[in-house]
């Protein structure tokens, strides 16, 4: 009997050692009731060009409406640590949690805030009118809509017109969003109460395909279609993502090789070919043609 209660034992021990990670439930972190005269400031929430007076043109319509203000919520410490351990779990081979990725609903359930903290945020939100559109799945972000001076009322903050030195014509909120200090602990920051959205600072080369000077392949990143420019994936991408440009070079080509492709349809246009070709500067390889073939069903 004594054996066999060493071998429940170490049974036990090892069935707990390869376990997949489980967080423990999200803790409640608003314990207060909301005091509207306790309030905290939101850092960062504030966009630069609003520091600066050359470019406030005063404030906006009271009744001029955000449709999608992002109110983003964070998890207890507890919480946090045992999703950053989780995650380390699933890309360790030795772990048993290894690639079991979370759906967002599974993250929500695990890895969000407490419900009754969630409850809080929301209550709070509506009793100042302001409008919630959605609940992400993951439980971590609110969708919200308001007009200006809800948003001047709830968050302590107005919405400016901003015009900037190159002309440039925003709106913004003119100073951190203040939040009642009970939901401080669950409330990370108000996001899109500004107009300025990141933009690419890569500034797209000259389309071109073969230098015939210097004998050498570039990689075509922009095209031109009826007079617009577009950015996509072409050949040249994929050549330079995947290192084929060296093969390019010495004059490996796939010259000689057939593609064979079995669809349902036809292709719309054949014309299509011509043009793809043209427009990634494909053209260059002179040997490349296309054929379509028709076979029809048996019945």
């Amino acid at each position: 009997m004594r054996c066999r209660s060493i071998l429940l034992a170490l049974l036990a021990i090892t069935l707990v050692a390869t376990a997949p990670l489980r967080a423990q439930t999200p803790r409640p972190q608003v314990t207060e009731s909301i005091d509207e005269t306790k309030l905290v400031s939101l850092a960062g929430n504030t966009t630069p060009a609003a520091a600066l007076k050359q470019n406030d043109r005063g404030p906006v319509a009271d009744d001029l409406r955000l449709d999608h203000i992002l109110i983003l919520l964070k998890r207890d410490p507890q919480t946090e640590a045992d999703l950053r351990e989780h995650i380390d779990a699933m890309h360790n081979p030795a772990s048993p949690d290894y690639h079991h990725w979370l759906t967002p609903e599974q993250l929500a359930a695990r890895y969000g805030v407490h419900q009754q903290d969630l409850d809080a945020v929301q209550r709070w939100l509506t009793s100042r009118g302001l409008t919630i559109n959605q609940t992400y799945k993951n439980g971590m972000v609110l969708d919200v809509s308001a007009t200006a001076a809800q948003i001047r009322d709830t968050f302590r903050t107005e919405i400016h017109n901003l015009t900037l030195a190159n002309g440039d014509h925003h709106i913004g909120n003119m100073r951190d969003p203040q939040i009642p200090a009970a939901l401080a602990p669950v409330i990370a920051g108000v996001a899109s109460l500004h107009d300025f959205f990141p933009r690419p600072r890569h500034t797209q080369p000259k389309p071109i395909a073969f230098d015939h000077n210097e004998k050498k392949w570039r990689p075509r990143f922009q095209v031109t279609i009826q007079n617009d420019a577009f950015n996509v994936v072409s050949p040249y991408d994929f050549a330079t993502i995947y290192n084929v440009l060296p093969l390019w070079q010495q004059g490996f080509t796939g010259k000689g090789v057939t593609i064979a492709l079995i669809e349902d349809t036809n292709l719309a246009n054949p014309k299509d070919w011509t043009t793809f070709r043209k427009n990634f500067a494909l053209d260059t390889f002179k040997s490349g043609n296309f054929t379509q073939l028709q076979k029809s069903r048996r019945q």
